[in-house]
């Protein structure tokens, strides 16, 4: 087993718990000795991290307790894994806070997507119960951005090394407990991947409000926004909590037909093809339709954006999400993939279709689906050709476009 490879090693322990056998704590070592590599980090995030969260189990949510609280005691050795453990047990269940409260923290999920269907929600309670209170998000700036239009919100900017060693983001939840210290603070944490999903002490306990995103509404297949506003109702008694964007940025001065963005959060599982990207824009310009691309974030997303208006004659955007969000705001329609542009469309009540592909089961499908006021509708990809999910997209788009301009 010592010249197995590190995602062998977590492809086995992730077999393990799927399986409901007891994981073995030799390959979890063995996976361990490996994280002092970038390879190795990558390996027990991406093949067993996030598929044990992505299945929304509360069993699985176990299986993680006790082998992150394991990779835990092993690189910061103040506690055991079983006190590591015992912990979150207790937070797990949500207490009432009793005291004056001056500062409220909303951790970050880190991606946009997430912040929005699920982090807005807490900002929204945050500061509707504690009118008094400063509020701040925690995280990364591009982040607060979407919501920085709310006067009422300050920024603790704390950048998450998503490609870093796991003992440095082990560290940073040290660093993080640092900036949230305050005998009259409260911090409010929705599985952040800043605390490792509640493993990582930040606050003292009483202090600290967790929700356990991956196991709540467990029987039910509600979407993830939906059981956000739930728990909120029903742990904090608030009940107008729904996702909302407000960026700093005006609103657009021009509507657009159709908003387009192919990004995929860098898991390139939930892309369809460029094929796919390329005959969606020509058919969507093809009808007459003022189709506005987003170009992205990075150096391959902004050549391929360019080269689809090349060929469709497509506008393009360039600039921050937040700023795209306002042209997805001034849109009658938003096409893409599973990731931020869908639940920036479905907090605004604009209609989208999302190209949804990658998902490990329904649960996973059923969750990360945009909930809103308007038409959302989710095309299940597998291995379809790209062509006929392009025409799918297509069919859907005149349907919705008809039904908001009969």
């Amino acid at each position: 087993m010592a010249s197995t490879s590190p995602e062998q090693l977590a492809r086995q322990l992730l077999e393990e718990c799927l399986s409901g056998h007891d994981w073995s704590r030799e390959a979890l070592q063995l996976l361990l000795d490996s994280c002092a590599d970038p390879r190795g980090t990558k390996a027990l995030f991406a093949e067993l991290v996030e598929p044990l969260g992505d299945r929304f189990d509360p069993r699985l949510v176990d299986c993680y307790v006790s082998i992150f609280s394991e990779a835990i005691a092993r690189f910061i050795p103040r506690k055991t894994a079983r006190q590591i453990q015992d912990r979150y047990q207790r937070i797990r269940h949500p207490r009432a806070f009793v005291g004056e409260v001056g500062r409220v923290f909303v951790l970050s999920r880190i991606t946009l997507g997430a912040d929005i269907a699920i982090t807005s929600q807490f900002l929204a309670a945050a500061a509707a119960l504690y009118p008094t209170a400063e509020i701040f998000f925690v995280g990364p700036r591009k982040n607060f951005e979407l919501f920085s239009g709310d006067p009422r919100l300050q920024l603790v900017d704390f950048n998450y090394g998503r490609s870093g060693l796991l003992a440095d983001r082990l560290k940073s939840g040290q660093e993080l407990a640092k900036a949230l210290s305050g005998n009259n603070s409260l911090v409010f944490d929705p599985d952040s991947r800043l605390t490792q999903l509640g493993l990582l002490p930040v606050i003292s306990d009483d202090q600290y409000f967790f929700f356990e995103s991956r196991s709540f509404g467990a029987k039910g297949s509600r979407s993830i926004a939906e059981l956000s506003g739930d728990f909120i109702r029903d742990h904090l008694g608030y009940g107008g909590a729904f996702p909302w964007v407000n960026p700093s940025q005006p609103a657009s001065a021009r509507s657009n037909d159709v908003a387009i963005s192919f990004g995929f959060g860098g898991n390139p599982a939930k892309r369809v093809g460029e094929t796919f990207e390329l005959e969606t824009v020509r058919s969507l310009t093809g009808l007459g339709l003022d189709v506005l691309l987003d170009e992205g974030g990075s150096s391959e997303e902004h050549d391929l954006a360019r080269r689809i208006a090349a060929a469709t004659g497509c506008r393009t955007h360039h600039g921050s999400f937040a700023s795209f969000s306002r042209q997805i705001e001034a849109s009658r329609l938003y096409v893409g993939y599973d990731s931020a542009g869908q639940h920036a469309a479905a907090a605004f009540r604009v209609s989208s279709i999302t190209a949804f592909r990658g998902w490990v089961d329904e649960r996973m499908l059923a969750r990360w689906s945009p909930s809103g006021k308007g038409q959302n509708r989710v095309i299940r990809v597998k291995n379809e050709p790209q062509a006929d999910v392009a025409r799918r997209v297509l069919e859907e788009a005149v349907d919705i476009l008809r039904l908001n301009n009969p």
